[in-house]
């Protein structure tokens, strides 16, 4: 269970204070996973087209240093995430899915829609 407030993300029953800060614009799309030992978030933006790795366990109260990747996804922004262990899905305005491999960035590419997929 997530719910997410101005000042704070809770999951399950641990609650983080942390500003997450990164994107040019309103975040639209979020997903909890481990990835190699480490408890990540990802976020997605419609605004910047990205989508941005955190590492949410270090102990940092500014939340900076926390995005440890940032990966350059859709065009037309990143309308959906989802992560099934060993991949990261995203949806975007381009009219595309695309798998991404966390460890290597590797990305395979979905076509098939005529418009956004959300």
């Amino acid at each position: 269970r997530m719910e997410i407030s101005k000042k704070k993300i809770m999951v399950n029953s641990t609650t983080l204070f942390i500003p997450l800060r990164g994107h040019s614009g309103a975040v639209t799309s979020l997903c909890f996973q481990k990835v190699e030992g480490q408890t990540v978030l990802f976020s997605g933006s419609e605004s910047d087209d990205n989508i941005l790795m955190w590492n949410i366990q270090e102990s940092n109260d500014c939340g900076e240093d926390r995005c440890i990747k940032i990966i350059q996804a859709h065009k037309g922004g990143v309308t959906c995430l989802c992560h099934n262990g060993t991949h990261l899905f995203s949806a975007g305005g381009d009219n595309l899915i695309r798998r991404w491999d966390t460890s290597t960035r590797k990305c395979n590419v979905f076509k098939g829609h005529s418009e956004k997929v959300t």
